[in-house]
């Protein structure tokens, strides 16, 4: 029968130099052999082959995805400077999603130096490129806003608050909120059901 459900099948390993060379079949960055993979994994070796071939092609999309391989570590060792490389690569063609992640990787000081203005300043590039990025750079920018202000008075130990720390105020509301979640869990358990 024609429609009859069967397992998949994969596709032929690609015999190339380079498709080789890009997925690793060598196992010089693999940490298992081909044979002991996951059919996830070898999925995930062959789609950055192709991503790889569509970049070269300039899809912009292709691009974002490669970073977001060397990111994640997708198939590959993770490698945060590549995912930079790349995301820098789209940043230049003006693609949102790729400044954004420029303006996180910033703000967080991966492969790259800690750089909040320059964080922000990709941040708000991402918005002014797509509509659909304004929520999540909002978002991102309040937190970059909130992590400004704790590098700059509460690491340094120069904010006081009625003579206190600020992070023993923020410890101790941090507890106190835990205390009331807590007692109001006992409180929903002990409650007798409705009748």
């Amino acid at each position: 029968h024609i429609y009859a459900m069967t397992e998949p099948t994969l596709p032929p390993i690609p015999t190339t130099e380079d498709a080789a060379e890009d997925m690793n079949v060598n196992n010089e960055n693999s940490t298992k052999p081909h044979s002991e993979k996951s059919t996830k994994e070898i999925y995930k070796e062959r789609a950055l082959v192709w991503y790889k071939r569509s970049a070269e092609q300039g899809n912009v999309e292709s691009i974002i995805r490669i970073g977001d391989y060397y990111y994640y570590g997708w198939g590959i060792p993770v490698n945060f400077a590549k995912s930079v490389e790349r995301y820098r690569d789209a940043g230049d063609r003006a693609h949102p999603q790729a400044l954004f992640n420029l303006g996180y990787m910033h703000e967080n000081g991966l492969s790259i130096p800690k750089d909040f203005h320059l964080a922000k300043r990709y941040y708000d590039q991402a918005a002014t490129h797509s509509d659909k990025a304004w929520v999540p750079v909002q978002i991102a920018l309040v937190h970059l806003h909130i992590r400004m202000w704790y590098d700059e008075y509460a690491l340094n130990g120069d904010l006081m608050v009625y003579g206190y720390k600020i992070e023993d105020i923020l410890l101790t509301v941090l507890v106190g909120l835990l205390t009331l979640l807590f007692y109001l869990r006992m409180q929903a358990v002990a409650a007798p059901p409705p009748q």
